[in-house]
């Protein structure tokens, strides 16, 4: 990260044939996304690292066991947290609220398994978001939270954005 800004601030110059830079910045989404919120706010939450988000969704599933129609079993098994943390993380990529998961499985009308899933994946994600409420943040929110700041921030406002080789 810090080397590739580096190289990137060089191929910028070369490809614009520029003698200098004085005002350029390149920057990498962590260090644009700090920068935002330490100067529009927003930086009150810790951010978790995967192993963090790992433990949050261990003491979460934890509390949530006895409340599972489908995963009272497979909570115990290999892998399960990954699992879990994997589908939060797309459900939030997606813009999907628990609470939008919670009214698809009681609008089915028949027990059935996908009812039972969707039920246990919306407690879980619900008391995970529960969880990191007024304490943590992860990686997903981060982002929204960094979007929302945007407006506020002076460094950007009157800036020019390129984003160039970034994947989630």
């Amino acid at each position: 990260p810090e080397q590739f800004t580096l190289q990137a601030e060089r191929e910028v110059i070369n490809q614009l044939d520029l003698p200098g830079i004085m005002r350029l910045e390149v920057l990498s989404p962590s260090r644009l996304g700090a920068r935002v919120l330490n100067e529009a706010g927003g930086r009150t939450r810790v951010l978790l690292s995967q192993q963090g988000r790992y433990m949050v969704l261990k003491k979460v599933i934890s509390a949530c066991e006895e409340q599972f129609t489908v995963y009272r079993q497979a909570c115990r098994q290999p892998g399960f947290i990954e699992q879990c943390s994997q589908i939060l993380a797309e459900l939030k990529g997606s813009a999907v609220d628990s609470g939008v998961l919670y009214e698809c499985a009681r609008s089915l009308s028949d027990d059935t398994l996908l009812k039972s899933k969707l039920h246990d994946i919306s407690l879980l994600y619900h008391k995970f978001n529960a969880h990191l409420q007024d304490h943590y943040v992860d990686s997903e929110d981060y982002l929204n939270l960094v979007i929302e700041r945007f407006p506020q921030s002076r460094f950007l406002s009157r800036a020019r954005v390129w984003i160039d080789n970034f994947t989630t």
